[in-house]
């Protein structure tokens, strides 16, 4: 089975073994933050990143089988409902790992889901957490689980969550157990990414794209794109972008990475999450809502700020030479109907009916119903 095939069939695991509350994402990443193969083109960037801060946090400290979960929007994540687990495939640090995420319907904050209009800092969405051992030398570490799970309307739910991805993270650990194969996965990978950047035609393009809140009379922000194509490399700059503001539309660093991949995958075919250093530079511009520093708030960004920045990016790879893509097809074709099944857009809070789901989940859990 490919590498491609193996992740998605973990993340349908994963999917059944938690209660299907979220769309699960699960990766193979080298401690650098390059991903190999991810099941979600959407989230390759970010899983990365979010592995390579949980293995930095811990390095030189690894045994065989350790894992460990984070979910700081600000160090490789995009909101704190989003839960990373990394588990090493083995003790060396290059042998590469798995990492995991799932969205969890709480954790703290004023609402349900981390949707909360009212807060003035991520602290308002739900409890940011930094790398926490939930296993190290073989032992269950319960004490970080349970500081996560103290902190959520849903315990029953996290728990069960954070378990399925460990019990995950075990399984394909033991279905990779060749480095030299992942090595070559992942040369042949950037090889193909790098070719198609090479493809587009040199040159300078500066493009824009409103940040928008549905039914709102004004744009929030503007993502501004500086884009040049020279010598094989692919250059953007978000540095323009408007600062963040106050609404939870800020996209931290990981997640623009994320939409700029995604837009890749889509206009190029570029595989996911492959793109080499020296075939592409992504500046998100610190403290920009491209770039959100701590301690914004980020709850929309996976669906309007990511409409803003797709578009912004397609735009600029068409002024290349991309073929050509409508700049907002990701929005008609999935962000629309994802924003609209998640959130209330009159209140900007989560959807009366997913509250509702995350009750009942949580009761069935709680119960061991489900």
């Amino acid at each position: 089975m490919s590498h491609p095939d193996l992740l998605q069939a973990a993340a349908r695991r994963l999917a059944a073994r938690a209660l299907a509350w979220s769309r699960p994402a699960v990766a193979i990443v080298l401690a650098d933050g390059r991903t190999l193969a991810s099941s979600d083109p959407e989230r390759a960037g970010s899983l990365g990143c979010a592995a390579r801060e949980v293995l930095s946090e811990f390095s030189g400290d690894w045994g065989e089988g350790d894992a460990a979960v984070a979910n700081d929007p600000f160090a490789g994540g995009v909101h704190v409902c989003e839960f990373t687990l990394v588990r090493q495939l083995r003790a060396d640090a290059g042998s590469g790992a798995i990492a995991l995420r799932m969205r969890v319907p709480d954790v703290g904050g004023f609402e349900f889901g981390g949707l909360a209009p009212q807060s003035f800092d991520t602290w308002g969405e739900g409890a940011r957490f930094p790398p926490l051992r939930i296993r190290h030398c073989g032992e269950r570490r319960g004490e970080a689980v349970e500081l996560i799970t103290m902190n959520s309307r849903t315990p029953h739910v996290v728990r069960r969550s954070l378990d399925a991805m460990l019990h995950e993270a075990d399984r394909l650990a033991a279905a990779l157990r060749d480095p030299a194969s992942l090595q070559q996965a992942l040369h042949a990978a950037e090889a193909r990414c790098a070719r198609s950047i090479a493809r587009l035609t040199a040159g300078r393009c500066s493009v824009e794209a409103p940040v928008e809140i549905p039914g709102a009379a004004q744009p929030v922000a503007n993502v501004r794109l500086d884009a040049s194509v020279a010598n094989g490399m692919l250059a953007l700059d978000f540095s323009r972008s408007d600062a963040q503001v106050g609404a939870a539309v800020n996209s931290t660093a990981a997640h623009t990475l994320d939409c700029v991949l995604a837009a890749l995958h889509d206009a190029l075919g570029a595989p996911a999450g492959a793109a080499p250093a020296a075939a592409l530079a992504v500046v998100p511009g610190d403290g920009r809502v491209t770039g959100a520093a701590p301690a914004s708030t980020t709850g929309l960004a996976p669906t309007l700020a990511a409409r803003a920045i797709r578009h912004a990016v397609t735009q600029a790879l068409a002024a290349f030479g991309a073929p050509e893509v409508d700049p907002d097809n990701w929005w008609a074709r999935a962000g629309r109907r994802r924003f609209a099944d998640e959130v209330d857009a009159t209140t900007l809070r989560l959807h009366p009916a997913r509250v509702a789901e995350a009750r009942a989940l949580e009761q069935a859990a709680a119960g061991g119903t489900a």
